[in-house]
């Protein structure tokens, strides 16, 4: 025999509410709304019979650094180091930025020294923009100075030619068909 008893179940209680689509985004909406006054959430009809939920982001806009045809990069010198060939020792331009978005614009000096850029913000990801550089050999490396990674741009000098890359230090090269990529290990300033 039991000392208690169960407290009697209301009637709303006993059946279910069945929960559909519509108000689980509502109830989401409005949690949303309430966390986060300055972003604005919008509906717009879509093919699918589901609504769409599009976040626009105000006043977050960032311009993208662009190099300045008219600016005067500092020349740094720099030795590439190889596992089975000789070092290579340069001279290009050094542009250090903290943007995560950067226009490289083609600099009149630039096809034919290069350009080491570094990187100084803390974000995962960064974006070149590298249009009108070409032929060019974009060199990637970490924090330690290790060679990472390439891209190639064999594209003409006036197409459209974009990068994403977690890189912070980057060297931007003409584009040598004899250079050996793949025997780079690492480089060191000079």
């Amino acid at each position: 025999m039991s000392t208690h008893s169960e407290p009697p179940k209301s009637e709303e209680s006993k059946t279910s509410k069945p929960l559909y689509y519509s108000d689980v985004i509502e109830s989401l909406r409005k949690r949303f709304a309430e966390r986060f006054p300055h972003i604005t959430v919008a509906d717009r009809p879509s093919p699918s019979k589901e609504p769409t939920i599009e976040i626009t982001f105000l006043n977050r806009k960032k311009i993208p650094q662009a190099m300045n045809q008219n600016i005067s990069l500092p020349i740094l010198s720099f030795t590439l180091y190889f596992r089975s060939n000789p070092d290579q020792v340069y001279e290009v331009h050094h542009w250090k930025s903290s943007d995560t978005t950067l226009v490289v614009k083609a600099h009149p000096d630039l096809p034919q020294i290069g350009l080491y850029i570094e990187l100084t913000h803390e974000q995962l990801n960064t974006q070149l923009d590298l249009g009108g550089i070409a032929p060019a050999v974009i060199l990637q490396f970490d924090d330690q100075r290790r060679f990472t990674g390439a891209s190639l741009s064999f594209g003409a000098s006036a197409g459209a030619f974009g990068l994403v890359t977690q890189s912070k230090k980057l060297l931007i090269l003409p584009f040598e068909e004899n250079f050996p990529i793949s025997q780079l290990t690492h480089f060191k300033l000079n």
